[in-house]
């Protein structure tokens, strides 16, 4: 046996051609995370095949079977609660262990609502408007459409004004001055297009109003590490294929503020299958990209500061460089199972193989593998 380091949470990164067991790996690995070291395991992108929700494990692939026999291992399936966005498509009847779920406006940020738009800068006066658009909505005990509506208003040019004291000294004691000063904003495409999406997405269903009872706790979900959480995004509509990025990008984000204003809770594992999909390397004949440019941002954001909030990712893709660089250059442990002779001179070029790895890659049963890191295989 092999012993992968976890204390400071290196993400993972699986490369091998397709059914030779990276997934199957991955989910592995998550299980002993979450029953050995007690993380919260997080599967979020199925690559549309419905397997997340049985995860998988057991499989019926002959070659994972007799590996399994070989290593006298008996297949093992995971308890995971699955998550579908309660949105237009989603069956009336879903099985025992599924639960629709909707986001609310209180979990929003200035910065998540902006990415909702797609829009991943913005300047100071933008989320200036948007959190007084959030703020005075939540402390009137608003819902969805009091927010639209605040944000569309002050999307426009309009007249600010801001208040502040100041103490200034006299002879006879100190005394608090109040000033005003008012000023004119210019309109704000960027909210525009933020209450547009934020309008759209509450009428799909996904954004509701804090007092919905479907509403997500990521915090708990995260707590709860007993059972897999499972991110299914597979009963969307025809044309809205692009939301199911939108909601993994959120999914992501929130996992990370929870993480980052709680550090007891659970650490947590994110598994992420075919990273090509979420991550690519480049943009030719991808679709959605508006949808992606966000996620793939925010991976980037999480494999470089994802480690230090405890959360690990767990990723698989058949071939290293269609996984954006600045991603896949994070992830610090490579497990590479069978590849391909083109593959294993591309992992050459930066691990530097000896002959006989180079033929143990290519020749490599299912349930076989070679671990690279930290420059060591």
């Amino acid at each position: 046996a092999v012993d992968i380091p976890h204390k400071s949470c290196d993400h993972v990164l699986a490369i091998a051609l397709p059914r030779r067991g990276k997934d199957s790996t991955l989910a592995s690995l998550g299980m002993n995370l979450k029953n050995e070291h007690q993380y919260s395991y997080f599967s979020v992108f199925d690559d549309g095949r419905m397997e997340t929700p049985m995860l998988a494990v057991p499989s019926d692939d002959e070659g994972i079977q007799q590996s399994l026999a070989e290593m006298g291992q008996e297949p093992e399936a995971m308890d995971a609660e699955v998550f579908v966005p309660r949105m237009s498509g989603v069956p009336d009847q879903l099985p025992a262990n599924f639960r629709p779920f909707t986001i609310s406006i209180a979990d929003l940020t200035p910065q998540l609502i902006l990415r909702l738009a797609g829009i991943t800068k913005s300047d100071a006066n933008a989320e200036s408007r948007i959190k007084r658009a959030l703020d005075e909505t939540l402390d009137a005990g608003g819902d969805v459409s009091q927010l639209v509506t605040r944000l569309q208003i002050y999307a426009e040019e309009t007249e600010a004004t801001i208040q502040w004291t100041e103490i200034e000294e006299r002879q006879a004691g100190n005394d608090v001055e109040t000033y005003q000063a008012t000023y004119e904003m210019r309109a704000d495409k960027a909210l525009e297009d933020a209450a547009s999406q934020l309008a759209r997405l509450a009428g799909e269903g996904l954004i509701a109003s804090p007092s919905a009872s479907t509403n997500i706790d990521m915090a708990e979900v995260i707590r709860s590490n007993e059972q897999a959480a499972v991110l299914c995004c597979n009963f969307m509509e025809p044309g809205q294929e692009a939301l199911k990025y939108t909601i993994i990008d959120l999914w992501l984000r929130l996992i990370f503020q929870a993480r980052d204003a709680n550090p007891r809770l659970p650490r947590v594992a994110l598994e992420l299958r075919e990273l090509k999909n979420l991550a690519p390397s480049k943009w030719a004949d991808v679709r959605y990209k508006d949808a992606l440019k966000p996620l793939r941002q925010t991976l980037f954001f999480l494999s470089t500061q994802g480690g230090s909030r405890r959360i690990v990712l767990l990723a698989s893709t058949q071939k290293l460089t269609d996984v954006y660089k600045p991603i896949r250059s994070n992830m610090a442990t490579k497990i590479m199972l069978q590849v391909g002779d083109e593959e294993i001179e591309t992992l050459d070029d930066s691990m530097h193989f000896y002959p006989e790895q180079k033929e143990q890659l290519s020749n490599f049963e299912v349930g076989q593998g070679m671990i690279h890191a930290h420059g060591d295989q």
